[in-house]
């Protein structure tokens, strides 16, 4: 299999560093709008990666993981969807964008490609997905936060009165649907998005944020109420060494998710 890699950061070098040691992948194409951070991984890895965009290789790939942006996901998965490209997006949050929500699942038809959302930094995904096939009638996601990962959104929140830089207390910055949620928070909740497409989607998705500055792991607890009963999980999340914004956990599911598009078999 040959594989490109959209996004250079914390991610995107751990899943490069993944599929050098993974058996089936035999060629690592990366792409970054800093094209330093691409040849960085290119240095490291001289056997096994090229630097390229999308385009370039859109013929000769099998797999396209998206793990920089929500301007990524818009320039670059439609259009290897359409293509016959299976792809992993881990900017979920910018499928709460209806149109392009619309245009990935179009492309993918005509493609006869696979849009892959691996589960994140969340536990039970599985677990609203088989929800779904009955009667859902409610699902609330509650997210806790250290102040210092939410600084991407300063502006809004200082638009609602909301100093994250100075605040002392456990304070509640956000309550409303999960789409108004990844607009607000496009770098934090894509969680939220994750649980809305496996579900009820993001207009009946309800999501609250908290945040607090004594969280020294963020907090992430989904219920489900429908038909099957209630499913409750929740997580604590050890944030990236390299990325305090970023959960652990969704590094490796995006690891997970490109490790099970080479083997026979995926647990859901």
């Amino acid at each position: 299999m040959k594989i490109c890699i959209i996004g250079c950061g914390s991610m995107g070098t751990a899943l490069t560093e993944a599929a050098a040691r993974t058996d089936g992948i035999e060629r690592i194409f990366v792409h970054d709008i800093v094209r330093e951070s691409a040849e960085a991984l290119r240095t490291s890895f001289p056997e096994n990666v090229t630097v390229a965009s999308p385009e370039e290789v859109a013929d000769d790939i099998d797999l396209l993981i998206e793990a920089a942006s929500h301007e990524a996901v818009r320039d670059f998965v439609p259009s290897a969807l359409e293509m016959g490209i299976d792809t992993i997006i881990m900017s979920v949050g910018a499928l709460g964008e209806e149109e392009l929500l619309a245009r990935c699942r179009s492309a993918a038809e005509r493609g006869g490609a696979k849009i892959i959302i691996p589960s994140g930094a969340v536990a039970g995904a599985d677990a609203v997905v088989s929800a779904s096939a009955g009667r859902i009638d409610e699902v609330r996601l509650t997210t806790i936060k250290n102040p210092r990962s939410l600084k991407g959104s300063r502006d809004y929140l200082k638009g609602k009165g909301i100093d994250i830089d100075n605040l002392t207390e456990r304070t509640v910055i956000f309550e409303g649907t999960a789409g108004e949620a990844v607009k607000a928070f496009p770098k934090n909740i894509n969680v939220a998005a994750t649980v809305s497409l496996a579900g009820i989607g993001f207009e009946r998705t309800k999501v609250r944020i908290i945040a607090d500055p004594g969280a020294e792991r963020t907090q992430h607890h989904i219920e489900v109420k429908g038909e099957a009963g209630t499913v409750t999980t929740a997580v604590e999340n050890i944030p990236d060494e390299n990325n305090p914004g970023t959960s652990h956990l969704a590094v490796l599911s995006a690891i997970a998710a490109m490790r099970n598009m080479t083997g026979g078999m995926w647990v859901i």
